[in-house]
């Protein structure tokens, strides 16, 4: 490269200097420094590129949201969807534009109406419109307002819905953190329907539906955020609460022919702190009293809140409308040293999860198989019931406690 052609240099031309006292050529100091003033740029920048890349992977795989959907989105945005590799997308970030100024952006798509065919016949009351002059109107053109939603007030933060299901994995996916490896083939051998009818009285209980977290409740759809200083959707009201949407499910099993006890005991609300325990003995208890119980539902909330601080509820569209998503959370208890018979508790939650994505294709999302055991000991199928999360509302909720016990009556009948 000829560094005498003005035009063909990095940086602008400085100007000469005479040679100083001591002899030596001032412009051929200026060539190296501007060169290494180059380098240290471009060095600057890829060590940018690189601690953002690291800060972002360290927030997305540590946030609470399954990360499989998210890394590439949340590096890349809507590039993320072009097709190209992780190592090219990259690249493209890091050295398209060395002036900070972000990457170009190319202008919109303007789409060009068809052409219809010439033609030299027209039909006989068809009259050509006269274009040299344009008609006359008195209306205004509508401006396009953007839908913005308001900023939450200072110290809150949004409250955002969320499609949860992972469906694109397949039904068979399973969140596992346990160190059991369930072979899912297996599943659909075991049968989960109960006829009693022979042992017990025809109005013999057969399900119980109890609330360990019973004062977990859900959010306000009028105010779109939260407090993040403050307990997260919580309430004593049971006409607010899990307690509510645990008894329309029991309202509906009943309705079903399926005799159903439900336990409005909120078991965490002298403390959180025990009420596992506290459920437990009122598990035992009924259990002691029906013989007849062969399946036990847990009914909870869940929290996800993303690592940017927003609190997320699961929401997916249902031809009845927006409905909150579900998740079964099954506990091999093995952190407890106890055999919770979780074979047969998740097989109930994948033939659960079969009906709810058969209703609406997003409606389940994937089971949690967990090391606890959350007195899934206690019962022939036991499960525990995430419905929706505490960024939903509650009619969100109602409507999911309307899908899930439905499929529970199909499922203990055997249908």
């Amino acid at each position: 490269m000829d560094l005498k052609n003005s035009d063909t240099r990095l940086f602008l031309a400085e100007k000469s200097e005479p040679d100083g006292a001591d002899g030596r050529d001032r412009k051929s100091e200026k060539k190296p420094r501007a060169y290494l003033m180059y380098c240290v740029m471009t060095l600057s920048v890829m060590l940018l590129t690189l601690a953002f890349a690291a800060t972002e992977l360290f927030a997305v795989f540590f946030s609470d949201v399954y990360p499989e959907r998210f890394v590439m989105s949340k590096l890349f945005g809507a590039e993320a969807e072009s097709g190209k590799n992780f190592f090219e997308l990259m690249l493209e970030q890091s050295f398209c534009d060395l002036s900070f100024g972000g990457k170009p952006t190319a202008p919109p798509e303007t789409t060009v109406p068809p052409v219809p065919p010439e033609s030299s016949v027209l039909p006989e009351d068809t009259a050509m419109p006269d274009t040299s002059v344009p008609p006359e109107t008195t209306e205004k053109p509508q401006e396009t307002v953007p839908d913005v939603p308001p900023a939450p007030p200072d110290g809150m933060m949004p409250v955002i819905g969320m499609d949860l299901s992972l469906s694109h994995f397949g039904l068979d996916y399973i969140h596992n953190t346990s160190a059991k490896s369930p072979d899912m083939s297996s599943l659909a051998g075991i049968s989960l329907s109960t006829d009693l009818s022979k042992i017990y009285p025809s109005d013999a209980p057969l399900v119980l539906i109890v609330h360990t977290h019973g004062t977990e409740a859900y959010s306000d759809p009028a105010a779109p955020w939260y407090d993040p200083e403050r307990e997260v959707a919580r309430s004593s009201d049971k006409n607010q609460n899990v307690v509510h949407i645990g008894r329309l499910m029991a309202d509906i099993l009943n309705e079903n022919g399926i005799s159903t006890i439900h336990c409005d005991v909120m078991h965490d609300a002298e403390s959180y702190s025990g009420s596992y325990e506290r459920s437990a003995e009122t598990v035992k208890k009924y259990l002691s009293q029906y013989p007849s119980i062969k399946y036990i539902i847990d009914v909870h909330r869940d929290a996800v809140v993303k690592s940017s601080g927003e609190l997320v509820g699961a929401v997916c569209e249902t031809e009845l409308g927006r409905c909150a998503q579900i998740m079964a959370v099954i506990g091999t208890g093995e952190s407890a040293g106890i055999d919770t018979g979780y074979t047969e508790n998740l097989a109930l939650a994948q033939r659960l999860r079969e009906r709810l994505n058969g209703i609406a294709e997003n409606l389940s999302r994937p089971t949690c198989l967990r090391p606890s055991a959350y007195n899934q000991q206690y019962g022939a199928f036991s499960i525990l019931l995430e419905m929706g999360a505490a960024g939903n509302s509650l009619a969100e909720a109602e409507l999911a406690a309307r899908y899930a016990a439905e499929a529970l009556c199909d499922i203990i009948k055997g249908k």
